[in-house]
Formats: structure tokens, sequence, C-alpha cells
């Protein structure tokens, strides 16, 4: 498992596309068509992406097709499971696996 960590434009998402590309990854991203666009701009060709809400959706029916995935901002995917007026308010994280 990859993970980058870093400030802001500090070209985080080039290298996760980046690791997609190399490992045959769809990208779970806010907007697909705008990552496909900037794996295009990064000169990596057509990557593989889908939406969070579609993601989410695929999961809760079952439906998720088998492969390998990576996830561009994973808090911003783990704050759309919570409904209802539940929020996150926090978590924790290992790093060693």
């Amino acid at each position: 498992m990859v993970r980058i960590i870093n400030n802001q434009s500090t070209g985080k998402t080039r290298q996760l596309l980046t690791y997609a590309k190399e490992h045959n990854c769809v990208v779970v991203c806010p907007i697909p068509n705008r990552m496909r666009d900037k794996a295009v701009r990064y000169g990596l060709g057509y990557i593989d992406c889908i939406s969070y809400e579609d993601f989410l959706n695929d999961y809760k029916t079952g439906t998720t097709t088998e492969g390998k995935y990576v996830v561009d901002e994973l808090e911003k995917l783990v704050m759309l499971m919570f409904q209802n007026g539940a929020t996150l308010e926090g978590y924790c994280l290992t790093t060693d696996v």
C-alpha cells in the first residue's frame, strides 16, 4: 500500500496517478473526468477513474468491481460515509502496514 502524505500543491496527485498507472489501479476521486484529464496532461495516458459516489454506491450494493484501487483525498471519501447529521471528529492511522 502506498501512502502519499504532504502539503497542498506538492505533487501528491501526480504521484498517486503514476502509482495507479504502474500498478493498474482504479482511481477513486471527486471528479473522474478531471482526474483523467490530469493523467493525460502528466503524460500517463488513460487511467480508469470512478467518483466517490459511484464507488460508495457499488460498495453498498455489493457490485464493487474486483481489482485494485487508490483514493485521492481519502478524508473526503470518508466524510461522505457519514449521513443524517453524523460527523467524523477524528481518526487514527497506522503507517506500518
